[in-house]
């Protein structure tokens, strides 16, 4: 790890390790960490892009831009996490290295997981819970705002996001279940690897994928005040 990398990812594990950790367990979970990558440990042989010796097609955003290569760890890093969910078969939890929940939202945000278990199979599947409430590029990191019109309520607990809203930018939490996981795996793994969230756009806007937000959508998890 560069002298810039550690500055940047040994306090971020101090964090998870020292707070995010205690508090996941504070909800009744029992988290992991799972390393990701770094944009050395992508090679190629023979032309072909691998890690960890696992193929993958380097990909271009919609403007025709190559992905860069902290973006393509992102989305190899997510997708070693739903190998993992696929595995255990349980739904996890996916939490960024800067993912910060404030203390009063322990509770709800514990609530919607619980909740999100009770969904018939119907509104289940292929979807995902989206549990991120601020992104970086919004000035002072403000909560984000959906329009009603953009919400269609599944119950008492959640909405589903209309596939024409665009902002489900930032991947930082969200809860998936091993049967959307697969469905993740088998679009990845065939497809260009460029910007996670804009995959994620993809495949809702193409009905693949259906994303729901609870609703209290802007207690969630926030990105970290200091590390993100």
């Amino acid at each position: 790890m560069s002298p810039a990398q550690s500055q940047r990812y040994v306090p971020r594990k101090n964090y998870v390790r020292n707070v995010l950790l205690p508090q996941l367990g504070q909800m009744g979970l029992q988290p992991k960490i799972i390393n990701g990558f770094i944009p050395e440990d992508l090679t190629e042989h023979q032309n072909a892009k691998s890690v960890d010796g696992k193929n993958f097609m380097w990909g271009r955003d919609r403007e025709g831009n190559l992905a860069a290569p902290y973006q393509i760890c992102l989305v190899l890093g997510h997708m070693k996490i739903w190998e993992e969910a696929v595995k255990i078969g349980r739904p996890v939890l996916v939490l960024e290295d800067d993912a910060f929940l404030e203390k009063r939202d322990i509770e709800i945000v514990a609530r919607y997981l619980f909740e999100y278990q009770f969904l018939s199979f119907r509104e289940s599947d292929n979807t995902l819970l989206y549990l991120q409430s601020t992104c970086p590029w919004r000035p002072g990191k403000s909560p984000k705002s959906y329009p009603p019109s953009f919400l269609a309520k599944i119950n008492r607990w959640f909405f589903q996001v209309s596939p024409g809203w665009q902002d489900v930018s930032g991947t930082a939490a969200y809860l998936v279940t091993p049967e959307t996981c697969r469905t993740l795996l088998n679009h990845f793994s065939g497809s260009p690897l460029w910007n996670i969230d804009g995959m994620f756009d993809d495949l809702k806007r193409d009905g693949a994928l259906r994303i729901y937000i609870p609703k209290k959508y802007k207690r969630n998890f926030k990105l970290h005040p200091e590390l993100a």
